[in-house]
């Protein structure tokens, strides 16, 4: 569909409301197609993990350390347990 618009066959606005973005997200996307070819329409982020990310690991002792040491805490005041006592950002 980018290609029909960067070629001139289709508008920008008909485009967009196709695939249901704004007329400004289908004018960044044609730059990056014009660019970087047709892998200018994935985004930057694809196959990165999230900063955030928590292994399986982590995530077992958190659910361990809930189940027994924190027994009773809600989630708010575990985190700042789990920072404070335990070393682990969540």
């Amino acid at each position: 569909m980018i290609s029909e618009v960067n070629e001139g066959y289709l508008k920008v606005r008909e485009a967009a409301f196709t695939l249901g973005l704004s007329q400004r997200q289908i004018y960044r996307i044609k730059v990056r197609v014009q660019e970087e070819g047709s892998m200018g329409v994935i985004h930057k982020t694809k196959g990165k993990k999230n900063p955030r990310h928590l292994t399986e690991k982590i995530k077992d002792k958190i659910n361990h350390l809930y189940k027994t040491k924190y027994r009773g805490f809600n989630l708010t005041h575990m985190t700042e347990f789990l920072s404070d006592e335990e070393g682990i950002f969540v």
